[in-house]
């Protein structure tokens, strides 16, 4: 019989001095000696799994897999063998294996709460969110003292919207470490989640005291001074978490949206780019910049242009290989199915171009099909319900199945009426799932930048040719300004008299975001406002609702211009049509125009001076113009916008002719004639339709 080696142990007492000294943080020490030990000691588990650990916490995965398994075979028994190297495989997002060795180490030692936990994260970093509870809440269980623990739960109870239990588990945490700065972040973002900003802003400031340079804190802080229109403070909070780490795209991101409630577009650019440079891969960083761009006076439409092709090429082209050959055969057809797309069927600014159109659509020679991507409805979306013969709601589908719904549909023609705006729903055109598809520029006023998308329904105003090279869409242009529009006249009201008639002075006027509002712009109607003696400036803007201190930067630029502050009057009011009757004449923005507003001024009597820029964003006030026959407002330059401005102001007996009459020619013009519109709107789905049926070449 052979000889049993007997194993090579550590004694006790050096073991003891190597836990003392790991304890006391001693860890190169204890890896000098460990490391001489176990040569001597190889059969000690102690110090494999002390080794392990070590080489753990210096990022050398290899060593302490290796260590661990040593421990494993050592000692089969051992729980914590098992453990530890589940830790580590889960480190290295091995998860299946990790979570074969917590589950050994729980079956070894059934009331090890630490084993559960880390099986938990196990399921939480899968995304297995129902398991990750069932172990967090077991190691609770197990032991309830520890805080950690609690915080996980916690946070899984966030992701699975059980808020009020969630509450509890933190407050629960909060009280075993009053000094954990995760637990104090953890219930600022419960209480913002309940709209509890004013608790949830002391949660984040305590998380902050407790941890120094707590980026997401700081994040979360920018987050309920966005929510409570304090964008200034935001600014700040966000500024700081970047001076802690300057690489995170959500900050950038996050920064430059509070940026365009201020009117900051320089600063808005800047840190979309940055954003969308940090994460190429994410869709969501990348279209605010196309939106953000339109507005940017510094951009020429080629640059822009630029960034829609690279949105283009990195989150559309990739979806053409999910595109399927079209059921329809390329006949004429009696009827064609229409498809409106758009997460804007309520009461959004739309509404007054988009209800005339389906309210007068033939049904007898189009179905009429509304996707809606909503939120919530209110009386608007009823009214349009009423106007369409299918109505189907998209807020639960993602893009391959809302995709696939239209496929199977059979919907010829798809609009898109949102462009690149929140809600909207490019990625399914960009899976190509009707024949034929185009966007309405009444949704968003430039292309979309999709190669799948066939048509961008315009203007020769707006898109005068040569400016093809800046669309990714083939243009169709229709007659006119390619809308219908439709007043409120009920709570719009009659014109008022010309208020220099009684003022003595000319008051010009806008109603626009402050986005807008671009350093060119102000210096443009400071001169008109010096070279106008006594006039005023009125601007209604949403951005100006509670934000005294945005008034106050606004009303400074004007300043440096030499404007004093009492010829300014900034504010916020709506509806906006007493502010309407206050204004002699309107002024346009650029090199982004305004649209509804402009033809609401009219309505309400009140010229409108726009510069004539870039295609489409640039032209929509020269587009409206053109189709009321008033070119003389028409700028083809900053100088040539002040002079028109000032000799319009200069001629009060003409001006009030003008707002007599106005109303007379809106009413009279193509742009509130909803008959003839839809007959050429209807008649251009027609030759939509006859030229993909006329194509010989295999088109999905």
């Amino acid at each position: 019989m052979l000889e049993k080696i007997p194993k090579k142990i550590a004694p006790k007492a050096l073991v003891d001095a190597l836990i003392f000294l790991y304890q006391k943080g001693k860890f190169e020490d204890v890896l000098s000696r460990s490391s001489l030990l176990v040569q001597q000691y190889p059969d000690t588990p102690v110090l494999h799994n002390i080794l392990g650990e070590i080489f753990f916490e210096k990022g050398n995965t290899d060593q302490a897999i290796q260590h661990f398994r040593k421990v494993i075979k050592l000692k089969p028994c051992h729980p914590h063998g098992y453990n530890n190297l589940g830790v580590v495989l889960s480190n290295m997002q091995i998860y299946d294996e990790a979570k074969f060795n917590f589950k050994k180490a729980i079956e070894l030692k059934p009331d090890y709460a630490e084993a559960y936990n880390n099986l938990g994260n196990v399921h939480k970093a899968l995304e297995e969110d129902d398991q990750a509870l069932k172990y967090y809440k077991k190691s609770v269980q197990l032991n309830p003292h520890n805080y950690e623990t609690l915080n996980n739960l916690g946070i899984e109870l966030i992701n699975l919207k059980k808020i009020e239990e969630a509450k509890k588990i933190f407050i629960s945490s909060t009280k075993l470490n009053p000094n954990s700065a995760e637990t104090h972040y953890n219930l600022g973002k419960i209480y913002t989640k309940f709209k509890n900003y004013k608790i949830a802003e002391q949660k984040f400031k305590k998380a902050i005291y407790l941890k120094n340079n707590y980026l997401e804190a700081y994040n979360e802080l920018a987050y309920i001074c966005k929510k409570v229109d304090n964008y200034h403070q935001a600014i700040l909070y966000y500024n700081k978490a970047l001076n802690i780490n300057n690489n995170i795209p959500e900050i950038h991101h996050n920064l430059a949206l509070a940026f365009s409630y201020v009117g900051n577009i320089k600063k808005i650019i800047s840190h979309q780019k940055i954003a969308s440079f940090l994460n190429s891969d994410k869709k969501e960083f990348h279209i605010p910049l196309l939106f953000h761009s339109n507005y940017s006076p510094d951009m020429c439409s080629e640059e822009i242009f630029g960034y829609y092709k690279q949105y283009n090429d990195r989150f559309a082209l990739p979806l053409q290989k999910k595109w399927k050959p079209f059921t329809q055969t390329k006949t004429p057809k009696s009827k064609l199915k229409i498809g409106y797309v758009s997460p804007d069927f309520k009461d959004h600014s739309i509404k007054n171009f988009l209800m005339p159109v389906l309210a007068h659509h033939d049904h007898q020679k189009f179905e009429i099909y509304a996707f809606v991507e909503l939120k919530k409805a209110d009386l608007v979306t009823q009214k349009y319900k009423s106007y369409v013969d299918h109505w189907i709601r998209t807020d639960g589908m993602d893009d391959d199945q809302l995709a696939q719904t239209i496929r199977e549909l059979k919907i010829d023609i798809l609009i898109d009426l949102a462009g690149h705006t929140v809600g909207n729903r490019l990625s399914v055109f960009a899976l190509k799932p009707a024949p034929v598809s185009l966007s309405w520029w009444i949704g968003y006023g430039y292309t979309t930048g999709l190669s799948a998308i066939d048509y961008f329904l315009t203007n020769e105003v707006m898109a005068p040719k040569g400016s093809e090279h800046l669309f990714s869409e083939q243009l169709w242009n229709l007659n006119n300004h390619s809308v219908v529009w439709n007043p409120e006249k009920k709570t719009m009201g009659k014109v008022s008299p010309l208020p220099a008639s009684t003022n003595n002075f000319i008051t010009f006027g806008t109603l626009t975001r402050v986005i807008r509002i671009n350093d060119q712009v102000i210096q443009t109607w400071a001169q008109i406002l010096h070279r106008v003696k006594n006039s005023k400036l009125v601007i209604n803007s949403v951005n100006f609702i509670n934000n005294s201190k945005t008034i106050h930067e606004f009303k400074q630029k004007f300043q440096a211009h030499g404007i004093s502050a009492e010829r300014l009057d900034f504010y916020f009011e709506s509806p906006p049509w007493d502010t309407m009757r206050e204004i002699d004449i309107a002024l346009d923005c650029f090199p982004h125009n305004s649209n509804a507003t402009l033809i609401e001024h009219l309505y309400m009597g009140n010229p409108f001076i726009t510069y004539s820029h870039r295609p489409s964003v640039g032209k929509i006030g020269a587009s409206i113009l053109t189709t009321l026959r008033h070119p003389e407002w028409i700028a083809t330059s900053e100088e040539d916008y002040i002079d028109k401005a000032v000799t319009l102001a200069l001629d009060t007996k003409k001006l009030a002719q003008i707002r007599n009459s106005l109303r007379t020619e809106m009413e009279a013009s193509p742009m509130m004639d909803p008959k003839v519109f839809i007959h050429e709107l209807e008649n251009t789905y027609r030759a939509m339709w006859k030229k993909w049926c006329s194509c010989q070449v295999l088109h999905y």
